[in-house]
């Protein structure tokens, strides 16, 4: 609460940054064989504030075990977390992270393709971040913008601006 778009995305930035590469990053990519992923950026404002995150979705050549699975995901987090600090944010909640493993290439096959009736929640997370609705009376970006339209004078139009100028250049897909 009260931290800028600008300051948090930074920060996002630099934590996905040092998730990603060094020595540790490397290893690991190859450990549970790491063909490639995709990452969405995605973001809302609401009483707290804004609050931007990534949906990861990691392709794997060889499906690691539970073992390899918990011990990656707490190996990311640990990396995510010291980063998020060291860029000046709090320590994120570790609940905070969802770490899953599909091993079903079918309806990630089906979800890749877009097909309306599969995939979930996760192809909304990453093919739909502009259509999804903000939880807690949160609003996307669009949200605002459609309320700024309305109300030209009103919040909205500080928090368009906002988001307009933190998100220059940026990529969120």
């Amino acid at each position: 609460k009260g931290q800028s778009l600008d300051e948090l995305w930074a920060g996002l930035s630099y934590a996905w940054q040092r998730l990603n590469s060094g020595g540790a990053a490397k290893k690991e990519a190859a450990k549970y064989s790491q063909a490639g992923f995709i990452r969405v950026v995605e973001l809302t404002h609401g009483s707290n504030g804004w609050h931007i995150h990534i949906h990861i979705l990691r392709f794997l050549n060889e499906a690691p075990t539970k073992d390899e699975v918990a011990t990656w995901a707490e190996a990311q987090f640990l990396r995510w977390s010291a980063a998020l600090t060291q860029s000046g944010l709090a320590t994120p909640m570790r609940n905070a992270q969802d770490f899953k493993l599909t091993r079903n290439a079918e309806d990630l096959a089906k979800y890749l393709t877009k097909q309306a009736n599969y995939g979930g929640k996760l192809s909304k997370e990453l093919t739909s971040s502009e259509t999804k609705q903000a939880k807690r009376g949160g609003r996307k970006p669009f949200e605002i913008l459609d309320d700024y339209i309305a109300e030209p004078s009103g919040e909205s139009k500080a928090l368009w601006l906002e988001y307009e100028a933190a998100s220059k250049g940026k990529k969120q897909t």
